[in-house]
């Protein structure tokens, strides 16, 4: 996470009046750039929980349609013998 680190550090410069508003300036730009990281850090996190959640429902499908074959299969074994 060194790079959040990064993101939320500030600068302080005093002298003239530009200075002042480009370091003012150059702050809120910083600022918005680790807000929007954030956003997309959280985009990304909630979009592969929905992933793990839709893969897991389909191997669950997978492993009901499975099952009953299965049984099937060693239930007619037995009849046979």
């Amino acid at each position: 996470m060194g790079q959040k680190n990064q993101l939320s550090k500030r600068i302080q410069v005093g002298g003239y009046a530009e200075m002042t508003v480009m370091t003012t300036r150059f702050n809120e730009m910083m600022a918005e750039i680790e807000e929007l990281t954030e956003h997309l850090v959280e985009g990304k996190r909630l979009l592969y929980e929905s992933e793990l959640v839709k893969r897991r429902a389909e191997l669950a499908y997978l492993q009901s349609q499975i099952n009953p074959h299965f049984l099937y299969k060693q239930s007619s074994f037995f009849r046979t013998q």
